[in-house]
């Protein structure tokens, strides 16, 4: 009885170890159904950006992918260099967030800004920050402009003439050629630089530099005591227009740098009896010396120049001559402190030679570069010219200079009536083809009223710069004063009401009589060059220059860069 009464017992207590049993399995079982939580940050995109920032600026973002229902922003900022520059706003309707930036916080040029966003932590999110990088070109001033030591001074005196009265003033416009900077004058800033600020109501990058510059030149003929009684005086005011973009390079005026010079030695065999030397040294005989051993005779030059990438630059070279040979030796291309050996084999009777068979109206010229790597001038005296059977022919010399390249130019001009055309054509070897296309006068239109006096085209050609001179004559023929003003533009030019800002606040009394006279003789030039290098030396590149004048006239003669001669006949 007892035996079966326990056996009774028994039972709940196994039941009950069985479904406690049972039911730890089914608890374990539904833990091991339930997944982890896992939670992505979204990815930030920015609306689309203007091509440039300038002033007041909105920014916006947006989310991607936002689980909005489950994340909680907690805070969204912009920041460059590190720094908080704004913080956003959230826009309900859209979900967008907006930044507010004043861009004149930041440096002119590529920024790059980081939108960073930070939300609440998550169990099952992994982070809490998201971020994008993202570049701007921030536009609000003008490239600065440099006004070099010395330049506000250019006056001198000589011999033969003298300069005074120089002055530089200059200022912005914007392309309609409507002034939106004050006018600076170069004398009176104290800086280095003026940097200008872009105006609020200022649209695009593209912006005209107004540069007007006057000095007044006095030449005479003699150095007698008082050589000022029989003299000639010129006004020349000038006034440049220059086409530039708010996101290029400063603007500089100044001189040129100094060139530095070095010394170079010429060995000349002593087996070379009878020889001359001569050529384009433009430091003078007190700075060249002589010497000489059993062997060789030593011509020392002292202070020979460095060439600097600039074509017109006049570089030092002299040569050898014995009987009918040569050695042309290239100073500015050699080391300072080296030797260059002419011995009796370095002689040559070998020239380059070009003919041209000159037609009527017709002229050409010639000129020869020197180029080493990126060095690169103007060599004088490298070429002799002559005519033999109707044509016209140039003989160049070859350099012993053995690592330099010689470039030819030639400019063939044509003349019409009332003016000329050239055309500039530059190879480095023979033959050199295309200097007979020349552009006519019908290529251009011209505007001569009482208020206005314009040059246009129709020719669409790159680097294209325009220029215009209009002249007044005062005096008599012992004390002749010429009044001129030229105008030199990338871009159509108009004088008078096509102005839209005041010449008379630069206070030349001179330059705003000659604007407002309608009396004027004037002649009208165009050219095409590599504005960039300020070099002729490109195939095809042309100048054309006539006049249009109402009365009988004379001869005029303009006198600019040695490679750009040109004769305007009225």
């Amino acid at each position: 009885m007892n035996l079966k009464r326990l056996t009774g017992l028994c039972l709940p207590v196994f039941v009950g170890i069985f479904a406690c049993t049972e039911s730890k399995d089914v608890v374990e079982e539904i833990i091991d159904e339930t997944p982890d939580l896992e939670y992505e940050l979204p990815t930030i995109a920015v609306d689309s950006i203007d091509s440039y920032v300038r002033g007041d600026y909105s920014i916006s973002v947006a989310f991607s992918d936002y689980q909005s229902d489950i994340l909680t922003l907690e805070n969204i900022v912009l920041n460059h260099e590190g720094k908080q520059i704004s913080e956003g706003v959230i826009n309900d309707e859209t979900s967008k967030i907006t930044f507010e930036i004043d861009s004149k916080t930041i440096k002119d040029g590529t920024a790059n800004l980081e939108v960073k966003a930070t939300f609440e932590a998550l169990e099952g999110l992994s982070e809490t920050e998201a971020s994008l990088n993202f570049d701007i070109e921030v536009d609000n001033y003008f490239p600065a402009l440099f006004v070099g030591n010395g330049y506000s001074d250019r006056n001198y005196d000589n011999n033969y003439s003298r300069r005074t009265e120089y002055s530089l003033d200059f200022f912005i416009t914007d392309q309609n050629n409507n002034q939106i900077s004050e006018i600076y004058n170069s004398a009176e800033i104290e800086e280095d630089s003026v940097m200008i600020e872009i105006p609020e109501d200022f649209e695009g990058q593209a912006y005209n530099i107004v540069r007007v510059e006057h000095y007044i030149d006095e030449i005479y003929g003699d150095t007698s005591e008082e050589p000022y009684n029989n003299n000639n005086k010129r006004n020349n005011n000038s006034i440049t227009i220059e086409t530039k973009h708010t996101n290029g390079e400063s603007n500089e005026f100044k001189f040129r740098d100094p060139l530095v010079e070095k010394s170079i030695t010429l060995a000349i065999s002593k087996d070379i009896e009878d020889y001359s030397v001569s050529g384009y040294y433009q430091s003078g005989a007190d700075t060249r010396s002589e010497s000489s051993d059993e062997n060789y005779n030593y011509i020392t030059y002292e202070k020979v120049k460095v060439p600097i990438s600039y074509r017109n630059m006049f570089m030092d070279n002299v040569t050898v001559f014995s009987g009918e040979k040569y050695a042309t030796v290239l100073l500015s291309f050699m080391e300072d402190g080296d030797t260059m050996k002419i011995e009796q084999n370095s002689l040559t009777d070998e020239y380059v030679e070009f003919r041209f068979n000159e037609i009527d109206q017709e002229y050409f010229h010639m000129y020869t570069f020197g180029i080493k790597g990126d060095q690169e001038g103007f060599l004088s005296s490298m070429e002799t010219f002559g005519y033999e059977d109707d044509e016209k022919f140039y003989k160049v010399r070859k350099p012993l200079n053995s690592d330099t390249e010689i470039e030819y130019l030639i400019i063939a001009t044509k003349y019409f009536d009332g003016g000329n055309t050239t055309v500039r054509t530059s190879g480095r070897g023979t033959p050199i083809n295309n200097y007979r296309q020349y552009i006519t006068k019908d290529n251009f239109t011209t505007v001569n009223t009482s208020d206005k006096i314009g040059l246009k085209s129709d020719l669409v050609l790159d680097n294209q710069t325009r220029r215009i001179t209009l002249s007044n004559n005062t005096g008599d023929n012992k004390d002749e004063v010429i009044s001129e003003i030229r105008l030199y533009s990338q871009q159509d030019i108009e004088m008078g009401r096509s102005f839209n800002f005041d010449i008379s606040s630069l206070n030349n009394s001179i330059l705003n009589e000659l604007l407002s006279s309608s009396s004027h003789d004037i002649s009208y030039s165009v050219s095409q060059y590599d504005a960039a290098s300020n070099s002729h030396l490109i195939d095809g590149s042309f100048s054309i220059n006539w006049s249009d004048v109402p009365t009988p006239a004379r001869v005029q003669r303009t006198t600019e860069h040695y490679i750009n001669h040109q004769r305007v006949l009225q």
